[in-house]
């Protein structure tokens, strides 16, 4: 018997820690998977799987040390991961001269992290250059009062290159950008910065890949200051969100394009439905998007 060694990188700590967290259960899934059924024939060996999983902190440097511990160190060729552009970006710097192989589920969507530059890192999910002309449509169709809008995103390389790929997609369609604020990853008090893009009149403000605890905390901000337009943002965890915002009424009429009901009888594949339940009864909470990411 054999062991194929992979390795995963993502927050594990802070705002974002839910994105990691559920990106490690799913791949800790499809290990115990793989051993239960025997394991994977390659030749005539039988090959089991070993998760090894790093904190990347949502920051370029967790990205280097990610790499310099699961590449360097340990020898981990296959990564998957990381999530997020800051990661990525410092994943890259020590992994690609090392022929690393990172295989991204979702995320890392900042410019210039694939291509042909980039050889060894592959993203399986759509950024927001393809999602955003959708979005806009969307937009237009269901919300046709909406013409202004105001967007708010991290201040690193994910929220950055994320709100200028959504802002190109919806001026396309016609839609006015009145702001496009953002903020330091942590922060707890968005209120001077609900302020200046109230200031603006917008008819829609849009969360661009804003981890789900601080989006909690922003539209319980918005609430409080009585803004009576359209929200919208992106949910990986929407249980956190409620728990930031002290109860779901914040969050009610937040549109969110994109979000797939995994654990939803009517919706899901009787394999998708598997695994939710699989990994509800191992860690006593429904899955997010990243679990199934992580195991697919």
């Amino acid at each position: 018997a054999g062991v194929v060694k992979v390795g995963c990188v993502g927050p594990f700590t802070g705002s974002a820690a839910s994105w990691g967290t559920d990106l490690k259960r799913g791949l800790t899934q499809f290990a115990d998977d793989i051993k239960t059924e025997g394991g994977i024939l390659i030749g005539d060996i039988h090959y089991t799987v070993s998760i090894e999983c790093f904190d990347g902190e949502f920051k370029t440097q967790g990205g280097v040390a990610a790499a310099n511990s699961l590449v360097l160190e340990k020898g981990i060729k296959w990564v998957v991961g990381p999530i997020t552009s800051p990661e990525c970006l410092g994943w890259q710097q020590v992994a690609e001269p090392l022929k690393a192989m990172a295989i991204i589920p979702v995320g890392c969507w900042g410019e210039g992290i694939i291509g042909a530059d980039h050889p060894g890192t592959f993203r399986l999910g759509l950024s927001f250059r393809e999602q955003g002309p959708v979005h806009a449509t969307w937009v237009k169709k269901n919300l046709p009062q909406v013409q202004k809008i105001a967007y708010i995103g991290v201040d690193n390389a994910t929220g950055r290159s994320s709100v200028d790929q959504m802002k190109t997609a919806f001026e396309a369609a016609g839609l006015q950008t009145v702001a496009a604020e953002f903020y330091r990853p942590e922060t707890v008090d968005f209120g001077p910065i609900i302020v200046s893009m109230l200031a603006k009149k917008p008819d829609l403000i849009y969360a661009v890949v804003i981890p789900d605890s601080e989006q909690g905390l922003l539209w319980k901000q918005v609430a409080e200051l009585n803004y009576q337009g359209e929200k919208m943002g992106g949910v990986v965890n929407l249980a956190e969100g409620i728990k930031a915002a002290d109860g779901p009424k914040p969050w009610e009429n937040v549109y969110s394009i994109g979000t797939v009901p995994f654990c939803d009888a009517k919706a899901s594949l009787p394999s998708e439905l598997k695994l939710c339940d699989a990994l509800t009864r191992k860690y006593g909470e429904a899955p997010s998007s990243y679990a199934f990411n992580g195991y697919a």
